[in-house]
């Protein structure tokens, strides 16, 4: 589990600097090869099985670590925002809408990660 939730963390910084450079600098194909590898491993991620689990000492560059911790959770989401973004820009077709719903799920999965557990905090106190 730790190195499929490695391994999509830098599929979600590679699509995402492949994303920055703009359509110009970037020929289509990479888009859609890019979209393609980030649904594979995204579907990677979701056929193994297992749990991580961090703690925290109080310290220093404690944030750092939390900050780090949270990218490492969001990256299945991130990464189906950043495939499905690329394909957006990479096809023409019926094939752009799905990107574009794919791209969708995952951020509504980013905003749930983020705000579910507040509201269970709030509610248990």
């Amino acid at each position: 589990m730790k190195f499929t939730l490695a391994v999509s963390a830098l599929m979600v910084m590679i699509i995402g600097s492949l994303l920055v450079f703009g359509d110009q600098a970037v020929p289509q194909i990479l888009y859609r090869i890019a979209f393609f590898v980030g649904l594979s491993t995204f579907a990677s991620f979701l056929l193994t099985s297992g749990s991580f689990e961090v703690r925290f000492q109080s310290d220093k560059f404690v944030w750092a670590f939390r900050l780090f911790t949270l990218f490492l959770g969001l990256s299945p989401f991130l990464l189906l925002v950043a495939s499905g973004w690329a394909g957006y820009r990479g096809f023409s077709s019926w094939l752009r809408g799905a990107s574009a719903c794919i791209a969708f799920v995952g951020m509504a999965g980013v905003f749930a990660s983020l705000l579910v557990p507040r509201f269970i905090r709030r509610r248990a106190q």
